[in-house]
């Protein structure tokens, strides 16, 4: 949906501005939630609203991103800004306190309890636009309700700690293989092994060595081989 693409591109703003890290997470929150507007008004402006067309209106926002992130970059200040849109963007821990937390926490809880809500009736639209549409579901008002509550879990994850890779990728798949499609299920336990597999390499990241890398190194060289073996082990059940 390029949530993570629009929040680089508000916090790398708002660093080049030479603005406080408080301001740096609300242009990162910002960004995150005006990309997301982008890709949901390109659908209707060409008059087809499928999930098809909505993954597609999403990389093209993500990829329109990307290049005014290297521009951005570009005019960066290489030995002050660059160094730092750089590191916020591969995600970090190091500057986050309670107070940070509590700056976010109302968009989380509130979000996370309307997911449990509906997570019913998304299964019911997983079953396919037909389908839930012949079971008297509004398709588009959960895809929309879904969607805007995603995107405030996403950019308020982003907007306090930058992009950490994968945890969104490999969690998921790795949930659904224990608890099996039920979002009932399936986002609480999402939630708790994300949560456990995030701490885990920090507390890994931490003891390495003296300075603190930027975590998505690791959930990166954690993930990617991770990820590899769920796709094996996927194309074994196929099979």
């Amino acid at each position: 949906m390029g949530v993570s693409a629009g929040a680089c591109i508000g916090a790398a703003l708002a660093i080049i501005m030479s603005l406080s890290s408080v301001y740096i997470q609300l242009f990162a929150f910002l960004g995150g939630l005006l990309a997301v507007m982008l890709t949901l008004t390109i659908p209707k402006l060409i008059r087809n609203d499928s999930n098809i067309m909505l993954v597609l209106s999403g990389i093209v926002v993500s990829g329109a991103a990307s290049s005014i992130m290297g521009l951005i970059k570009y005019t960066a200040d290489p030995e002050k800004e660059l160094a730092t849109i750089i590191y916020w963007q591969m995600g970090s821990f190091s500057y986050i306190t309670l107070g940070t937390i509590y700056s976010v926490i109302l968009p989380i809880v509130i979000s996370t309890c309307v997911l449990f809500f509906i997570s019913w009736w998304i299964d019911i639209v997983s079953l396919g636009e037909k389908e839930a549409k012949s079971l008297g579901v509004n398709v588009a008002r959960i895809r929309y309700i879904a969607i805007i509550c995603a995107t405030l879990l996403t950019a308020s994850s982003i907007c306090i700690a930058g992009t950490i890779g994968w945890i969104g990728l490999i969690i998921p798949h790795f949930a659904r293989m224990i608890m099996g499609p039920d979002n009932t299920k399936l986002m609480p336990a999402s939630f708790l092994i994300g949560a456990t597999f995030l701490l885990l390499v920090d507390t890994i990241n931490r003891t390495l060595g003296v300075a603190e890398m930027p975590i998505s190194i690791l959930t990166g060289l954690i993930g990617a081989p991770f990820y590899g073996w769920l796709l094996y082990r996927q194309r074994m059940r196929l099979q």
